[in-house]
Formats: structure tokens, sequence, C-alpha cells
């Protein structure tokens, strides 16, 4: 038997809904289990405290046929706002902040010049025909690898170099 069980037949044993042969069978089950006989005295005790409250103060127990009221209207859930755009306004004005807070951070790293010194492969061919504005050297060391993409006139392509950090 589980506790839910025995509490369902301590209860309705105390109040009187058990068979005679079912409440001899529950009788000898508790006499036999110490544990299952201090529940029922803890059963006891709390169908003794709720009878006294009862008994205090019938008007909060309802007799049967009464109807129940219904809690007032305004006890309800707190009233949601009319204006729901306004929550979506504050969010994008909150993301544009942040967004332009972190372009000026990133704008306040790049060199004063804009462009990088060249490299040792571009010095060895010579000036560059077209000259591009390259990512600035931050002036902290960064684990990530640093590149530069140029045009490549030689072979109508792309050119990666890889940027060494000071």
């Amino acid at each position: 038997m589980n506790a839910q069980e025995l509490q369902a037949l301590i209860v309705d044993w105390r109040m009187g809904e058990l068979r005679p042969e079912v409440e001899a069978l529950l009788e000898a089950y508790l006499a036999q289990n110490p544990s299952a006989k201090e529940e029922s005295k803890r059963i006891e005790e709390t169908l003794a405290v709720t009878k006294k409250a009862v008994q205090a103060h019938p008007e909060l127990v309802p007799s049967p046929g009464t109807e129940l009221k219904e809690a007032p209207k305004g006890a309800g859930p707190a009233r949601r706002s009319q204006l729901p755009w306004l929550k979506l306004a504050a969010a994008l004005a909150v993301a544009g902040g942040v967004g332009l807070f972190g372009y000026q951070l990133g704008a306040g790293n790049a060199s004063a010049s804009g462009a990088l010194a060249p490299t040792q492969m571009e010095k060895s061919r010579g000036p560059a025909s077209e000259v591009r504005p390259a990512l600035a050297v931050n002036a902290t060391p960064s684990p990530w690898a640093k590149y530069r993409i140029s045009g490549n006139n030689d072979r109508q392509g792309l050119l990666f170099t890889r940027v060494e950090s000071n």
C-alpha cells in the first residue's frame, strides 16, 4: 500500500465511510506497521484541527446548495499596455544605441592614416597602381590572424596578404 492509498483509507475511516470488514483490515495493518500508525495519528490530529476551524468559522464553509460568488473583475491580472508598439520602439532604440556605440568603438581603434605599411612583397614589386584602405593594427595583441585583401593586377584576381602585428 502506498502513502496516498493509506492516507485516503485513514481519512475515510475517521469520517465513517469504510465498511466494517475494510475497517478491521485497516486496523490490523496499522497494528503491524508502526510508521503507518504514526501517519494515522498525524492525520487524526489534522482532522481534529480542521473540525475545530470549521466549527469556529462556519461562514467559510459553504452549505450544500449555496452558490459560490465569483471574484470581482478588478482582481484579475494586470492590464496589458494599450500601446504595444512602444515596447518595439524601445527595443529598436536600445539596439540602435548599442550598434552606434559599437561602431564608434571600432572606429576609434583605427589608425590615423587608415592604412597599413606596405608588406615586403609589395615593396619588391614596386608601387601599387591602386591604394585601398586596409584594416588597422590594434595596439593590443590579438590571438586572431589579420589579413588584407587587395586586387592582383597580374592575375586578375584577389591577393590575400597576412598582416603581421608589431
